[in-house]
């Protein structure tokens, strides 16, 4: 038996990337550029560069967190209604 799009069965798609400062993907990042580096959304430039987060950024990476921390534990609570599996 031949089995069709072998890859999308065993090779999961990769996880959007996430900016670690605003938590926006590639699309919807607000950082602005790095005068120094170049860069957006780098960690570093906001400590050793002078960059300095807005209040948007502080409360999307502040709501992304929340959100994800809210998830998970619905999660938690729906798998917990089932038997663990022996």
């Amino acid at each position: 038996m031949r089995i069709r799009n072998f890859d999308r069965y065993y090779d999961p798609p990769e996880p959007p990337d996430f900016c670690e400062v605003c938590c926006g993907n590639s699309d919807t990042c607000i950082c602005p550029e790095c005068p120094i580096c170049e860069t957006y959304g780098d960690p570093i430039c906001y400590t050793e560069h002078g960059l300095k987060r807005s209040i948007i950024q502080i409360v999307r990476h502040d709501n992304f967190h929340v959100l994800n921390q809210l998830t998970l534990k619905k999660e938690e609570e729906f798998f917990s209604q089932f038997p663990e599996e022996l």
